[in-house]
């Protein structure tokens, strides 16, 4: 077994939903459930998952591989998610996604050295009113995220973890305009249908729970 106890009695929690002949109809939830807990979905993860729910490898491959906010390569603790869809994009999204990878040093896809965050390309987010806007792990909305917003939530992050940041320093201007014509659909979009408006903020990082959402 490679997820904890704790992690096995979600998915059996999960499993009550169904039928017992229906074990597999869970397996969108325990994949969350790993996810969250492990940051990524190893194929070791499938594979233990599969056996779990009694399900063919390929079977929960699959799935894993069809929807995007599984993330099948290791990523940060903190995966930072930037719509850049183009009403954000017309909003300063852009703008927002270059300034946090001049900040790290690092680009999109990319994890900073410190193993803490990386930074993704997403699509739209439901709040196109409150843009830019960015997920943290797909659990935390962050909503009008100008500079002094960003660099309160990096801040957090690095207090929160207890370790010293290394920020480079950012160039993008204010005044920065982008061509929506230029930008292009971003890969890896996190999973926008469960976010909780509830816990829709503008910095700063809350408790997840890890019972419901990817």
């Amino acid at each position: 077994m490679l997820l904890s106890e704790k992690a096995y009695e979600l998915i059996d929690a999960e499993l009550k939903k169904y039928p017992e002949d229906q074990r597999q109809s869970a397996v969108m939830s325990a994949l969350r459930i790993a996810q969250t807990e492990l940051n990524w979905v190893s194929p070791e993860v499938v594979e233990d998952i599969a056996t779990y729910l009694g399900m063919p490898v390929m079977a929960v491959q699959e799935v894993a591989t069809f929807y995007n906010m599984y993330e099948l390569q290791p990523v940060g603790k903190y995966k930072i998610t930037v719509c850049t869809n183009l009403p954000c994009a017309l909003r300063e999204g852009v703008q927002t996604i270059n300034y946090l990878q001049e900040k790290l040093g690092i680009g999109i896809d990319e994890t900073s050295q410190d193993g803490l965050i990386t930074i993704k390309a997403g699509e739209c987010m439901g709040a196109c009113g409150d843009s830019p806007v960015l997920l943290i792990n797909n659990h935390h909305m962050c909503v009008r995220m100008d500079k002094a917003r960003i660099d309160e939530l990096l801040e957090d992050i690095y207090k929160e973890e207890g370790v010293e940041p290394k920020f480079k320093n950012a160039t993008v201007s204010d005044e920065e305009h982008v061509d929506p014509s230029s930008i292009e659909a971003p890969s890896g979009s996190p999973n926008i249908a469960k976010v909780n408006p509830s816990e829709t903020m503008t910095s700063g990082l809350r408790p997840t729970d890890s019972g419901e959402s990817a």
